[in-house]
């Protein structure tokens, strides 16, 4: 592309559009003449890139649209379509598509329904197991519930960025720290799925900045918020399949889903030895039924996902601990945390050679139990701590619990036959 711009005599000036900023890919001359425009920054080009308010009522008075789709509204099409705003103008960008695209299903169908037309880029489609790390959905929960996210932006996005964010996947990291969180949601926002804002600072009246981000490179803070319905449904669709995604990757089924579901909330309502071996039991069918699972994080994000779906609980994962830290700025991160009405369990998991007693010591060495005395937990009056250990060779679970910080910890073991 970079020789065509160039060499070509007959070409004085080219206008292209990208899914995401083409940082790095022009270098020398070509990267000193090309000036970039990130979606809908400027007025000038914002129109041909959707409707505006005017197109879609005109479009939706054609009589011919009129005579097959008189059922659509503009106020339905504004909440579901409408949204993208323009920088620096009142001006507001449908998305066309998908406008399109509902006029052409009721024409065809003579029933209308509204739904997100929202078309997957193979780059989103290649990070889309991050939608499934605690730190990324709660970012975007927040933003589904129509709050708005504030982040720290790079001046851009770059090969190094992408690769960073693959490397998470690809397991290569532990936890995703926020710079990561944040990076995603730039990633995000530039591919379209948020409405930019620049974050102004309400004492100064100037725009944000950080001047000791990315080793001296200039960052600008910036609001993130979801343009329309469309979006918001399709990020829930993102974030809430995961369940069946993992369903599909570990070969899971239903039924001793249901049986690890049932068996974890007897748990919480009883705490009896029984109720742990039965625990234990359900575990060892549906991780043995899995394939594939070959570290800690999978047998993590396998238990951990299957659950947060749940009307029976509230969950967290990978929760930091505020009140005591492995070195500056480094918190002690906890496996899961499940509560249900008072009640409320730690979870540390393990596999292969290290023991359930040796998850249990971690909770209390590492004080991950401290969770408990935080505000959002003060409700919580019976207190569960338990390490599980899954030892995929010998085809056997085993927990160790306790019941309070004080009381005796237990042991047992799954005795089911495969």
């Amino acid at each position: 592309m970079a020789t065509t711009l160039k060499f070509n005599d007959f070409i004085e000036r080219s206008l292209i559009f990208a899914c995401v900023r083409l940082a790095g890919a022009f270098s020398g001359d070509a990267a000193r003449v090309i000036t970039h425009y990130p979606f809908l920054s400027d007025f000038r080009y914002a129109p041909y890139l959707g409707f505006t308010d005017e197109e879609v009522k005109q479009l939706l008075e054609l009589p011919e649209v009129k005579a097959a789709c008189g059922k659509v509204t503009f106020e339905t099409i504004t909440k579901w379509y409408d949204g993208y705003m323009v920088s620096n103008s009142p001006l507001k960008i449908f998305s066309s598509w998908s406008v399109l695209k509902l006029l052409e299903g009721v024409y065809t169908t003579g029933s209308l329904k509204y739904s997100s037309f929202w078309v997957e880029t193979g780059h989103v489609e290649n990070l889309r197991e991050l939608f499934a790390e605690p730190s990324v959905r709660k970012k975007i929960e927040e933003l589904i519930s129509d709050s708005e996210v504030k982040i720290r932006r790079v001046p851009s996005v770059s090969v190094q960025h992408l690769k960073r964010l693959q490397q998470l996947i690809s397991l290569e990291f532990d936890e995703i720290s926020k710079d990561n969180v944040e990076l995603f949601l730039q990633f995000l926002a530039d591919s379209g799925y948020f409405n930019i804002l620049l974050s102004v600072d309400k004492k100064t009246d100037k725009i944000e900045t950080n001047t000791e981000y990315e080793r001296g490179a200039d960052s600008t803070f910036s609001v993130l918020k979801i343009p329309n319905f469309e979006i918001k449904q399709h990020l829930s669709n993102l974030c809430y399949s995961e369940t069946l995604a993992v369903i599909s990757e570990f070969h899971l089924r239903t039924t001793s889903i249901k049986n690890y579901i049932s068996a974890l909330k007897l748990v919480l309502e009883s705490t009896s030895e029984k109720a742990f071996v039965d625990l234990a039991n359900a575990v060892l069918v549906l991780l043995s039924e899995s394939q594939g699972i070959m570290n800690e994080k999978e047998l993590h994000h396998i238990l951990y996902t299957l659950v947060y779906d749940s009307r029976y609980f509230e969950i967290r994962s990978e929760v930091q601990i505020k009140k005591k830290r492995k070195g500056p700025g480094i918190a002690n991160t906890l496996d899961m945390v499940i509560t249900s009405k008072d009640v409320g369990i730690i979870f540390e998991y393990k596999m292969n050679s290290k023991s359930a007693d040796e998850a249990l010591k971690q909770i209390f060495k590492k004080e991950y139990y401290t969770i408990f005395d935080e505000p959002d937990y003060k409700y919580i009056s019976k207190k569960i701590y338990a390490g599980l250990t899954f030892e995929r060779k010998e085809k056997k679970v085993l927990i160790t619990y306790q019941v309070g910080t004080e009381g005796i910890s237990k042991s047992v073991s799954s005795d089911t036959k495969l």
